[in-house]
């Protein structure tokens, strides 16, 4: 379980360079970085720029 839980992780740090940076900088402001901590997990949670539907 481990490795599984290890690779996954490293395709999430591949695939979310920019939510890592945001999360970074929302350190700088906000406690955890999120405005409430349900939102908080690790590494860090994801960044939603805008959407559709």
């Amino acid at each position: 379980m481990h490795d599984a839980l290890q690779k996954e992780l490293a395709t999430y740090e591949k695939r979310t360079p920019k939510s890592a940076a945001a999360h970074k900088r929302a350190l700088e402001r906000i406690p955890l970085g999120v405005a409430s901590n349900y939102r908080h997990y690790e590494p860090y949670p994801i960044f939603v720029k805008d959407g559709k539907g």
